[in-house]
């Protein structure tokens, strides 16, 4: 089995801000990642359709964070990956779980043969916020100031679909991998790929009562970004992490990791949306991600 760690939701260079985990009103917190903007000719699905919970939408927390946004990006969204049915209303009820990928980050997967079985965790950035004067907003934390990275969802494959060929199944139509694949850049189209999801977890032939994707419910644990940092691309990971113990994390090189206090610590890659785990000898890094699954 292969971990990914996958890039998603609105970063620095897409969309501009962060994702928002709010303390609710009744004493949750949840996670809500933002898809990043995209051009309409690649997307029918508006910010304002996309529900984070009640009716309250993707548009009311961005334009309230955010209120030059409309004027640098777009109002219309790419909802990938797509994981919750409820995330939109008035769903096709054959929808289906789905995750989409190209150009580039597409052939990194083919090349490390991620496929069937292995497993996605997405992470993005984020920072906390609160109800405060009838709106939730944004708020600052000394421990994080730049916000932070975190893992707020996964998935286990179950099929790879080629969406050039054609041979998606219906339950995939409306995914926008599959739907605007017309319109995305020529050399995307070859190996424009949609994942789907497992609808069960199954580790090593055995099916257990989890589901094959979901959201995670906030746990600090879920953080990646190392504590007191000004840049959130530094992790502070487990140290059988590091590639002394035979770990090995595509785009991050050895020279990328230090160890301190017990604990490895990682400046991510910028560049690369798919961290593939490639070597797992002691299986430190699957376990690390079954234990946020189960």
């Amino acid at each position: 089995m292969k971990i990914v760690l996958s890039r998603k939701s609105m970063d620095s260079s897409y969309g501009g801000m962060p994702s928002p985990i709010i303390r609710m009103k009744d004493g949750t917190t949840k996670m809500f990642p933002l898809p990043i903007p995209v051009d309409q000719k690649q997307s029918s699905t508006k910010y304002s359709e996309v529900v984070l919970f009640d009716d309250f939408t993707a548009w009311d927390f961005i334009t309230t964070n955010k209120p030059n946004f409309p004027k640098h990006s777009s109002e219309y969204c790419h909802l990938d990956p797509d994981i919750s049915q409820s995330t939109l209303r008035n769903r096709d009820q054959n929808w289906e779980v789905g995750f989409g990928q190209d150009h580039i980050a597409q052939s990194h997967l083919a090349k490390h043969k991620v496929n069937e079985g292995d497993i996605f965790l997405f992470f993005g950035w984020f920072q906390y916020a609160e109800y405060i004067n009838g709106n939730y907003k944004f708020i600052k934390n000394d421990e994080f100031p730049d916000g932070f990275h975190s893992i707020y969802a996964y998935l286990q494959i179950k099929e790879s679909h080629t969406i050039k060929e054609k041979k998606y199944p219906e339950s995939l139509k409306e995914h926008p991998h599959a739907k605007f694949h017309d319109n995305f850049k020529t050399h995307s189209q070859n190996n424009n790929t949609i994942y789907t999801a497992k609808e069960s977890l199954t580790i090593e032939g055995n099916v257990l009562q989890v589901k094959g994707s979901d959201y995670f419910e906030f746990n600090e644990k879920l953080i990646l970004t190392k504590r007191g940092q000004k840049y959130r691309s530094i992790w502070e990971l487990p140290l059988a992490f590091h590639p002394r113990y035979g770990v090995e994390i595509t785009y991050n090189a050895s020279n990328r990791w230090n160890e301190e206090t017990e604990r490895a610590i990682l400046q991510s890659a910028y560049r690369g949306q798919e961290f593939v785990c490639t070597k797992d000898p002691n299986k430190e890094v699957e376990n690390w991600c079954l234990e946020f699954i189960r």
